[in-house]
């Protein structure tokens, strides 16, 4: 605007340097940039998450048994994902519990079901792979088998894994570095590294507009 109407022409004519021209225009730019930033990384995803769980949890504190497609679960600082088919009330369906907490070693465990008692998770028809590079080294399978999973059904489902546009930058990359993003299909995972450049990408957008 200020070029359009020759503003910048008579503030250089007056002595007033390029660089202090641009220099407030350049910093209330990079304050959007980061405001932006903030807004995407921070403040829509957590609005946007607690507004969904916000339903999920009033249904199910109404006794209510919703059944919720597409179940995942990450706990990273424990370093394990819990994912299923779907979950209603305490069972889940075809579910799949990755444990990636010790270096180098991967152990996945597959379930027809899996089902919450008062004591603890059951899976029922289960599938143990312990695998190690990349490699499986030992399988066992088993009718029942117990876990040690320190999440309830309330837990999971009221705070299954975020849809990308609910995920932070650092959760979209913590899901593709983890085992489950080899479960997941091609074009899952496009959305997901689509996302990621979006969101890293939109707040320089202010740049060009400014």
């Amino acid at each position: 605007h200020l070029s359009d109407t020759g503003q910048i022409t008579a503030v250089r004519a007056g002595g007033v340097g390029f660089f202090r021209v641009v220099l407030p225009a350049a910093i209330f730019a990079w304050l959007v940039v980061l405001a932006t930033f903030v807004l995407n990384e921070k403040i829509a995803p957590q609005s946007t998450l607690a507004a969904k769980n916000f339903i999920q949890v009033a249904v199910m504190e109404k006794g209510l048994s919703l059944q919720i497609n597409d179940v995942s679960y990450m706990d990273h600082k424990a370093g394990w994902l819990f994912a299923a088919e779907s979950g209603q009330g305490s069972t889940f369906k075809n579910v799949k519990w990755w444990d990636f907490s010790r270096p180098e070693i991967v152990v996945l465990t597959t379930a027809d079901e899996g089902i919450w008692e008062a004591d603890g998770w059951k899976f029922i028809n289960a599938k143990v792979y312990t695998m190690q590079n990349g490699s499986t080294i030992r399988v066992m399978t088993t009718p029942e088998l117990d876990m040690q999973i320190s999440r309830t059904p309330k837990d999971i489902l009221s705070t299954t894994l975020r849809t990308p546009e609910e995920m932070s930058l650092q959760e979209l990359q913590a899901f593709l570095d983890s085992p489950a993003a080899e479960e997941r299909s091609e074009q899952y995972i496009r959305k997901i590294k689509g996302t990621y450049w979006i969101k890293i990408a939109a707040p320089f957008l202010s740049l060009i507009h400014i």
